[in-house]
């Protein structure tokens, strides 16, 4: 399986949380080639893969399947479209991005706001409500706009993933869909092994988890292993550097906590020591920032034990973020070294 291949296939395919159903096909296509047991429940995707015993622990690896955007909520007379953010949206960074609408048909649109020259506060990003989207439409319009956009009809940002120089890629949805393409990789290679494990790839991670903890109840995971993304400040400015988070370049994220989840010790000291082993690069999170799927599992039937990796992505939350392949590579070697070594430690 290509990895820049596979990431972009999924990073392309749109996948607003409460809209995942056609990236969710696609990642459940990918699953089947090993193993039958492949159903997609809701938008979660869920794949048993490999011969579980009973006297093993059941491993899980999970990678949320949406991403951050907009939702129509009003066309105005003037024939512009209102939205609202779905998830985190840096409004900083919205003012002329195009979009994508996906109504009866798909439309094109850009997003547009008072000019800030004529702001008495230029400096000040505009409110999610201070927001129109120029479809191209007027007032002459509105009727036939109606016929196509409904209200709740989801928004994504219109970004195609591209090659940058020195094993970079950027496109817009990193955040998860190179968690998904590493645990896709994995998958292959614990399949061949003949390993037994869960995979999911979990909706609405990014309003609230909703899709792990309704799967996490009904899997009653012993381990689980959570792929997401996470935030490489590693910029300067002027002479001062900023907290970085993690370092693109410097391989998979482990975190130690974050916003919802103290992560498991023993779990974490035993990453450590298989990425030694194996000459895989890690890294620390370096700030209690975020929160991932983990938060979810740890309260779920018996509570499992948690390992977040994590990506170091730049600009993540926005149209374009930027990743390293590298770090891709180290995420989703660790993952698969980790479900291999809970078996073998447990």
């Amino acid at each position: 399986m290509n990895l820049q291949e596979v990431l972009f296939n999924i990073a392309d395919t749109p996948a607003v949380a409460g809209n995942e159903g056609q990236r969710a096909e696609l990642c459940a296509e990918y699953l089947k080639k090993y193993t039958k047991n492949v159903r997609v429940s809701g938008a979660n995707v869920i794949a048993e893969i490999g011969e579980q015993k009973p006297e093993q622990p059941k491993i899980l690896l999970d990678a949320h399947i949406d991403q951050i955007g907009m939702v129509c909520t009003h066309i105005t007379d003037d024939g512009f479209i209102k939205i609202g953010n779905i998830g985190g949206l840096d409004r900083r960074l919205l003012l002329g991005q195009e979009l994508r609408i996906f109504g009866k048909r798909e439309l094109i649109g850009v997003i547009s706001s008072m000019p800030p020259h004529l702001k008495t506060d230029a400096k000040k990003p505009p409110e999610i409500d201070e927001i129109y989207v120029d479809t191209g439409y007027s007032s002459k319009n509105r009727a036939e706009l109606e016929k196509i956009v409904t209200l709740g009809d989801p928004v994504a940002f219109n970004t195609k993933c591209k090659t940058l120089l020195n094993g970079r890629v950027t496109g817009s949805s990193f955040d998860n869909s190179a968690g998904i393409a590493a645990v896709l990789l994995a998958a292959e290679l614990l399949a061949a092994e003949n390993r037994a494990f869960t995979v999911l790839f979990s909706a609405q991670e990014e309003v609230g988890l909703r899709g792990a903890y309704a799967a996490g109840h009904r899997l009653k995971a012993d381990a689980a292993v959570i792929l997401d993304a996470t935030t490489a400040n590693d910029l300067y400015d002027g002479e001062k550097e900023i907290q970085a988070i993690c370092r693109q370049g410097e391989g998979a994220v482990i975190s130690i906590a974050d916003g919802g989840t103290v992560y498991d010790n023993r779990l974490i000291d035993l990453a450590v020591k298989t990425a030694g082993e194996k000459n895989i690069k890690v890294q620390f999170k370096e700030a209690m920032t975020g929160g991932t799927d983990a938060a979810a599992y740890q309260r779920s039937a018996g509570g499992a034990k948690v390992l977040g990796i994590s990506l170091p992505a730049r600009y993540i939350h926005s149209a374009n973020s930027v990743a390293d392949k590298r770090d891709i590579e180290a995420c989703y070697d660790l993952a698969c070294a980790m479900a291999s070594a809970v078996h073998e430690n447990d």
